[in-house]
């Protein structure tokens, strides 16, 4: 008789906590709306900001400014990366953070034009990049850091082609090397960890020419 009462008053504790999931349930579904868009407007009616799916799959929040122009963006794209996006008075994106498929952060810096000033990246394989643009959005310069630690300088031509290195190896010698429109090493100045310079300069294709000492 004792197990009855007991298997009673359990069956009883949980039909009465049925009972309550279901009517907190019924409360939240009362609070909640469904919709594939939500827009908000201002008094004036103007749209100041949406939540939504486009329609291409991707979902997003786009805030516009008073005149109706879109000035920030937080979405995820098609290939699931998320992104935050910033715009000028006219629209136009000036600035975007993005985490990549593979998890490496990328900031990105655009001019009026829209092109790429300014980059900066922590790729997945630990080596980090802050690269510089010209008004064409041309590479110019990067200054990375590989993943031992070693820092690097290079320098670009007006087609965005690499022309100078200089690098501080992690062994401690530090190199510096000149390279034609090609892109191949002309002439490269070593300093070894000792403090024993070396000098050599080569040909286009890759033949050392003269070498010192």
């Amino acid at each position: 008789m004792g197990w009855v009462l007991i298997a009673g008053c359990l069956l009883a504790g949980s039909i009465a906590g049925a009972l309550a999931s279901w009517a907190l349930a019924a409360r939240t579904a009362r609070k909640s709306i469904t919709a594939s868009q939500f827009w908000v407007v201002d008094r004036s009616g103007k749209p100041r900001a949406m939540l939504g799916v486009r329609a291409d799959g991707t979902s997003g929040l786009a805030i516009y400014d008073e005149n109706g122009e879109p000035r920030a963006g937080l979405s995820v794209a098609a290939d699931g990366a998320p992104m935050l996006t910033l715009a000028d008075q006219d629209g136009k994106l000036r600035a975007l953070l993005r985490v990549e498929v593979d998890g490496a952060p990328l900031l990105s810096l655009y001019d009026q034009k829209g092109e790429t000033r300014a980059a900066l990246v922590a790729a997945d394989d630990g080596t980090s990049v802050l690269a510089l643009h010209d008004q064409n959005g041309k590479q110019r310069t990067a200054l990375a850091v590989a993943l031992n630690g070693s820092p690097i300088l290079g320098l670009c031509d007006q087609n965005g082609q690499s022309r100078a290195i200089l690098s501080v190896l992690g062994d401690g010698r530090s190199e510096l090397g000149l390279q034609d429109q090609n892109g191949e090493i002309r002439a490269q100045l070593k300093l070894s960890a000792d403090g024993t310079p070396a000098l050599g300069f080569y040909d286009q294709n890759g033949e050392v020419v003269f070498d010192a000492p």
